[in-house]
């Protein structure tokens, strides 16, 4: 399992090379974007110097969800330290952060120049899916408008009523995909229907990738 360090290039350098002082890593992934490369380029150069194999991505601010979610699926068997913190737009903490809990990796933030480490789970959201619960869910993304009955899902799934309604609502001692915030129930027309939901998208668009 290969160590590494992944971080935005375009915040405070100090959380840059702080963060790869307490988790030594076998290569380094920096992200900008791309009106700060040519700065991001400069701590490239810094890290090099001291034998450190690192990587520069280009991210793109619209298609942000979808950059860094490729990026960190494919890292997947790797052991990954995450640097959320960054001084650009605001929301790339906050996606950041969510990729880092989707996958199970572990992730940081600063405070007064200080490491906080983030609760994230301890197996990623793939390791706590089977298949059939995974087949649900690649059901659900396939469809454009998203929402399916239960008798529905029975049928393109091939799985009883009782075992549809186990994998969606889970028992005392195992998550069904509603409390994992992955699906979520709609009543229409007097019937539930169910929904995938934008953190389940992300993961099935992670697992294809």
């Amino acid at each position: 399992m290969k160590k590494i360090f992944l971080s935005f290039a375009d915040n405070k350098q100090s959380s840059v090379f702080i963060g790869i002082k307490e988790f030594p890593s076998e290569q380094v992934i920096l992200l900008t974007l791309e009106q700060n490369r040519l700065k991001s380029e400069k701590i490239k150069q810094d890290l090099e110097r001291f034998k450190i194999p690192t990587e520069l991505k280009t991210i793109n601010l619209k298609t942000i969800w979808r950059d860094l979610l490729e990026i960190i699926s494919k890292l997947r068997k790797d052991d990954i330290i995450i640097n959320t913190s960054t001084d650009e737009d605001p929301r790339i903490e906050s996606i950041l952060t969510s990729l880092a809990y989707l996958n199970g990796k572990k992730a940081y933030t600063m405070f007064d120049e200080k490491i906080q480490l983030l609760p994230i789970l301890k197996y990623s959201y793939y390791d706590l899916l089977n298949n059939k619960k995974m087949e649900i869910l690649k059901i659900l993304f396939s469809e454009k408008d998203g929402c399916k009955s239960l008798e529905t899902l029975s049928k393109k799934t091939k799985m009883s009523l009782p075992l549809i309604s186990y994998h969606i609502n889970g028992t005392k001692t195992s998550a069904g995909l509603k409390e994992l915030s992955l699906i979520e129930s709609i009543e229409k027309r007097g019937k539930i229907e169910i929904k995938i939901t934008k953190i389940g998208e992300l993961l099935i668009e992670g697992y294809q990738g």
